[in-house]
């Protein structure tokens, strides 16, 4: 220690002497001495705290190379939604589009055991959607072509599916609080029609043989699908109709049928779906049930608010594609809510209801239910009911029905003529739906679209002043004729007949909103009925 050391020091000293307080212990006067020293620097490490600080280090480099990898990730996806799309991804997505389709099809050709799918209506609606999907070549980004791609994917899942399938899609929009579209239910009911013509003609030919008797409790046996007694064939076909959404009922005459279980959908659906779908349901299942229950069970106040729905609805929804169905519909329960509701139902129908259409029928039925007129006359019923509305009337008061496909039986029945085109083969022949005269036509024309002409050549009058030409000008003319009206062939269709000379000639006309048809037939010399060429369009 050096002079100028030294006395530093004793500066230092002196200043702590003069800075202690005047009693004051030994220990903290030295105390008070140490703490005025500077401490001398050391480098020390506590490995803690190092390894700590490092760890923090390490955690910020992660977290920033996260944060910097999705951002990257958010940038990549952004630019990619962005993307201009290429000709050759449009394409890729045109072929899985189609791919699945096609899949589809045949998947439900297999599980319904049904060779001709393709011609259900609402398959060939799906197929609409699927060309129209790819008649589109361009789109702004890869999110417009996703977003397209899986509203067209949903779709073919949902429709191309069997009808206990598609009602589970719906009921799980329920159970996911999503909102049921009313399209969704009517797309369902479409299904159930478009199917139950081949299920209803397999039942009563192969099924319906007496092995169970047509009773209420055997209603009841097969709707709860607790038949007793019953072969296991029998019992899986009734048990996977009630799935599907049938149910079997009293038809009359001591017989058994399958018609749509409406009520079903009523308890599942009801407040899910708009007020006029459940008006229409309600008052379409009160038509069905007619015969097969009392009347007095429908003929109360909901009547009342049922009908005024559904007028409102037909009246507000011009383009409702079960338009007609609507108007038939309100066809059909009207004379039961005219003539056999309770008067005082009716007048308290023209107070809450007074600006209805129904209100003017209402009261005139009043006029003269009120008098002293018979009230089972009738002409009297004809002539109220023929004061219906235009915009209330439907096309046809008959039954709609699909021309194409063919039950199984009638398919049959075909390879049996287009075998041996031997016209006494089809003798006899009827379907569920229609005259014989209509089964010969829909023969023809599933001949048709089958590319078969010769069966539909076979199938053609060519008696005495027919005009049928050569086989390849009836070829080439019906390719044309055919392309022409195929929509047709698929498309619900109201069937009129109109006999000529004694039955001789029959005119037969097909209605659709897809336009108008007739087709002709007319008795050979065997007096059977072949179509007559060349067919209007």
């Amino acid at each position: 220690m050096d002079d100028k050391q030294f006395e530093e020091r004793m500066n230092q000293l002196k200043k702590s002497y003069e800075n202690i307080p005047t009693k004051s212990a030994p220990a903290a006067i030295m105390k008070h001495i140490v703490q005025q020293e500077k401490p001398k620097k050391r480098k020390t490490f506590k490995l803690p705290y190092v390894a700590s600080f490092i760890g923090v280090l390490l955690l910020g480099g992660l977290i920033g190379g996260q944060l910097i990898s999705q951002n990257s990730l958010i940038i990549d996806k952004k630019e990619k939604n962005s993307a201009k799309i290429t000709a050759e991804q449009v394409e890729s997505a045109k072929n899985e589009i189609r791919g699945l389709y096609e899949r589809k099809v045949d998947e439900l050709g297999e599980k319904l055991d049904f060779d001709q799918v393709e011609q259900y209506r609402f398959i060939q609606d799906v197929e609409e959607t699927v060309d129209r999907f790819e008649e589109r070549s361009s789109y702004k980004n890869e999110k417009e072509l996703k977003t397209y791609m899986e509203k067209v994917e949903e779709e073919i899942n949902r429709r191309v599916s069997l009808p206990n399938e598609e009602y589970a899609y719906i009921k799980k929009k329920v159970v996911e609080n999503e909102p049921i579209q009313d399209d969704f239910i009517l797309d369902y009911l479409d299904k159930l029609d478009a199917m139950s013509e081949n299920f209803i003609s397999k039942w009563r030919l192969e099924y319906n043989k007496e092995v169970i008797m047509p009773t209420k409790e055997a209603i009841d046996e097969l709707n709860s699908k607790n038949v007793s007694v019953a072969p296991n064939e029998f019992t899986e076909f009734t048990d996977r109709l009630v799935t599907y959404g049938y149910r079997f009922y009293l038809e009359g005459e001591g017989s058994i049928s399958i018609q749509m279980n409406l009520d079903k959908i009523l308890k599942d659906f009801t407040g899910q779906i708009s007020e006029e779908l459940e008006s229409y349901l309600y008052l379409k299942d009160y038509v069905q049930e007619v015969l097969d229950i009392s009347n007095e069970l429908y003929l109360d106040e909901t009547m009342l608010k049922n009908i005024a729905h559904l007028e409102t609805f037909i009246l507000d929804n011009e383009n409702f594609r079960n338009k007609e169905d609507l108007k038939k519909v309100y066809h059909a329960v009207l004379p039961h809510f005219l003539f056999y509701i309770d008067i005082e139902m009716l007048k308290k129908f023209t107070t809450q209801y007074p600006g209805t259409l129904t209100t003017k029928l209402v009261k005139k039925t009043l006029q003269y239910r009120t008098s002293n007129k018979v009230l089972n006359n009738e002409e009297l019923k004809m002539e109220i009911i023929s004061t219906i509305p235009d915009e209330l009337k439907p096309i046809s008061y008959n039954e709609p029905m699909s021309l194409l496909p063919l039950t199984e039986n009638l398919k049959q029945r075909y390879k049996e003529f287009k075998a041996s085109k031997d016209i006494k083969t089809l003798e006899g022949i009827i379907a569920d739906k229609g005259t014989y005269e209509l089964t010969i036509v829909r023969i023809y024309l599933y001949a048709l679209t089958q590319k078969d002409y010769e069966t539909a050549y076979a199938l053609s009058y060519n008696g005495k002043d027919a005009k049928l030409p050569d086989f390849n000008t009836f070829k080439a003319e019906m390719i044309t004729w055919q392309v022409e009206n195929d929509k047709l062939f698929n498309d619900l269709v109201y069937v009129n007949q109109e006999n000529q000379l004694s039955g001789q000639i029959i005119n037969i006309y097909f209605t659709s909103n897809g336009g108008k048809l007739i087709l002709q037939t007319q008795k050979d010399e065997n007096d059977f009925d072949k179509i007559v060429y060349p067919p209007s369009s």
